[in-house]
């Protein structure tokens, strides 16, 4: 299985757990929504492997992670950290 259809597994299972925690739903679709955080973080790790340059990669993962917090931030959301945080520190401990 290629990494192109990993990534749509993930975005896909991603959708479904984002659907069921805004419109609702049945359980099963968080149940399989969560199968989409093992499948990005194993994109991180071939990143991390396969990239030319760690550090603008570990820039690319800062940028995203910022820029998807400042709206929580800015318009009082209650999750305190955005999955790329975590990707981006997850990165920062391969790097160091």
């Amino acid at each position: 299985m290629s990494l192109f259809i990993l990534k749509i597994i993930g975005i896909v299972t991603m959708f479904l757990d984002h659907y069921h925690y805004i419109i609702g739903g049945s359980k099963i679709l968080n149940v399989v929504g969560r199968i989409a955080f093992p499948i990005f973080a194993f994109t991180l790790s071939e990143g991390y492997v396969h990239t030319r340059s760690l550090k603008k990669y570990l820039f690319r993962l800062f940028i995203f992670a910022v820029s998807i917090q400042m709206p929580s931030i800015l318009f009082g959301y209650d999750y305190s950290m955005n999955i790329f945080l975590h990707y981006f520190r997850a990165f920062v401990y391969l790097y160091f």
